[in-house]
């Protein structure tokens, strides 16, 4: 995997639908015991809600998971995380609490609120793709600069840090299909230099 699709920001958004407040909370969360600590604490926080249903994907899709909580099997969980997998979203959690307002919606009427506050939701936190990359730094001299943003920085996808002092460090991210392209290129402009490997994240 080079990359995947997950949400930009945690958001909060609320809708009324036949009196029912339908309150969905969106979260960027990487691994299961993360997603379990945002739902833990929508649980305390809208503990007197008739029902916090919720979905999540997490650890890259691995691991699934969704309840209705309370509502009748099959109208709630469900329905939210299906919307995460038409989208494709991975490693994110999505929470719909919903305060009974008296009206029955019927079990396709229960889909269609928790579906669409989900999609709601998801829209709001907005999408993006985030691209695996490794973090490389080097240390190039003043001189040098304006030949690695010409011949290097375009192999590079984001430069993440700039340190000057007596020579200039630079941090920067490397998609991992880049990878070869970037090593071939530095080694070959820089050829009496070396660069370190100090990690990888997601951008």
């Amino acid at each position: 995997m080079e990359s995947f699709l997950s949400v930009e920001n945690n958001t909060a958004i609320e809708t009324v639908i036949e009196r029912s407040r339908f309150i969905t909370h969106v979260f960027y969360a990487e691994t299961e015991s993360v997603a379990r600590g945002y739902l833990d604490g929508i649980r305390k926080k809208y503990s007197d809600a008739t029902h916090n249903c919720y979905a999540y994907v997490t650890d890259f899709g691995r691991v699934t998971k969704s309840s209705d909580d309370g509502e009748p099997s099959g109208t709630a969980g469900v329905p939210i995380l299906e919307v995460l997998k038409n989208k494709k979203l991975v490693n994110l959690l999505v929470v719909v609490t919903r305060y009974f307002g008296g009206i029955k919606l019927g079990a396709g009427g229960l889909v269609r609120a928790y579906s669409g506050s989900a999609a709601d939701g998801v829209m709001s936190a907005k999408i993006k793709e985030f691209f695996i990359c490794d973090i490389f730094t080097a240390e190039v001299k003043y001189d040098e600069l304006n030949l690695f943003k010409k011949e290097i920085l375009p192999l590079c996808f984001l430069v993440l840090n700039t340190e000057y002092g007596e020579s200039i460090k630079l941090t920067f991210a490397v998609k991992k299909s880049g990878y070869k392209p970037f090593i071939d290129g530095f080694n070959k402009v820089f050829y009496n230099k070396t660069f370190q490997k100090t990690g990888e994240s997601y951008y």
